[in-house]
């Protein structure tokens, strides 16, 4: 192996989840996985979604990526361009990488944690297990991943009225933190994860031998506060709840808090924004899904859950896109709607036939 742990950080780490509460989101960064080339495999990286950065490894090297960001089936959040845009990496996309990075040796061997909503699902019937890639996720392909040291306090200099971070995140950089990774394995590093991870499934995927490593040949020798107790308690449900309502609590909690009766104002405003996008996304999901059991579709084969979410990939990015373009932006919370999305393409509704339907319930 040569000298130089490969550490990416593909997203800022806790904090873009949550980029409405904060000022100090980076630019968004897509680096190609794939033969050191910043277009072949990141489609996004011409779009003005990404840095055009690419990973230079080779085959004597081991590479560690940590991903955190919403999520939804199949498909993973980016941050918004300038213009508001969203954009997606879908699944399909991402194992794609993986695969042309391996077969152009450009690593030895590489493990991959990622934390998001549903994040089984990006792995889940997709990631070989004979190219040398270990994957651990937030959860399994169907459940929520949740934020964590929430406070809900309405004032006083220590009130956040936010949560810091994701449990899933939390659990392994505070394990990394007090735990000497040169005596600690994967294995039991996921063991320690999934147990103090205790509202979602932690899982793993891909290959899973590579787990009977030392956690510091990919993540560095750690336990530097080996001597300290930094684990805060997350015995009390109040201390969390899922990641996708992280941000209507912030809202909720910023009118509370509001010093001025313009602040309140501001605050409310965008609280009942947010509600008011809520309620209108799944009530044109359920009446795009109604019309189209009227048409004839079962209920049971558009929630069906799928491994892999669907084999149509550029099927679901179009009804993504189709349904953007003639109702709404999904955002992160429309994200769950993927599921949906995906389904339509895996019973063989045409997208034309999708196009209209979304442009009579969205008018």
């Amino acid at each position: 192996m040569r000298s130089g742990l490969h550490l990416l950080l593909l997203q800022a780490i806790l904090l873009h989840k949550h980029c409405e509460q904060y000022s100090c989101c980076p630019t968004a960064t897509c680096p190609s996985l794939s033969k050191g080339d910043a277009t072949a495999s990141c489609p996004l990286a011409n779009s003005g979604f990404g840095s055009g950065r690419a990973i230079t490894s080779g085959p004597e090297d081991v590479v560690f990526v940590y991903y955190a960001d919403h999520g939804g089936p199949g498909i993973l959040g980016l941050p918004e361009d300038q213009q508001g845009s969203n954009a997606y990496i879908h699944a399909s996309d991402i194992v794609q990488a993986l695969q042309s990075k391996y077969d152009n040796k450009g690593f030895s061997q590489l493990v991959f944690y990622l934390e998001a909503c549903e994040s089984g699902s990006i792995f889940d019937g997709l990631l070989p297990s004979n190219i040398n890639v270990y994957a651990t996720t937030a959860s399994n392909p169907t459940e929520s991943s949740w934020g964590w040291y929430c406070d809900d306090s309405t004032g006083g200099d220590g009130g956040r009225g936010s949560c810091l971070g994701d449990l899933y995140s939390i659990a392994f950089m505070e394990n990394m933190d007090v735990t000497d990774l040169s005596t600690e394995t994967l294995l039991a590093q996921y063991q320690e994860v999934a147990n103090r991870t205790v509202k979602s499934p932690v899982m793993q995927y891909g290959d899973l031998s590579i787990d009977s490593e030392e956690c510091s040949k990919f993540e560095g020798t750690g336990g530097k506060n080996k001597t300290q107790n930094l684990y805060l308690s997350n015995s009390a449900a109040a201390s969390g709840l899922p990641s996708r309502d992280v941000k209507l609590y912030f809202l909720r909690n910023q009118v509370a808090r509001a010093a001025t009766e313009a602040q309140r104002s501001i605050a409310a405003a965008a609280l009942q924004a947010e509600v008011a996008f809520r309620e209108a996304i799944d009530g044109r999901m359920q009446t795009i899904v109604e019309r189209l059991i009227g048409a004839g579709h079962s209920a049971s084969e558009l929630a069906e859950v799928r491994s892999p979410v669907t084999d149509k990939w550029q099927c679901y990015k179009d009804a993504i896109a189709t349904f953007e373009n003639s109702c709404m932006p999904l955002r992160e919370y429309g994200m769950r709607h993927g599921r949906t999305l995906a389904n339509i393409c895996n019973v063989g509704i045409d997208l034309r036939e999708f196009a209209k339907l979304c442009a009579v319930v969205c008018a």
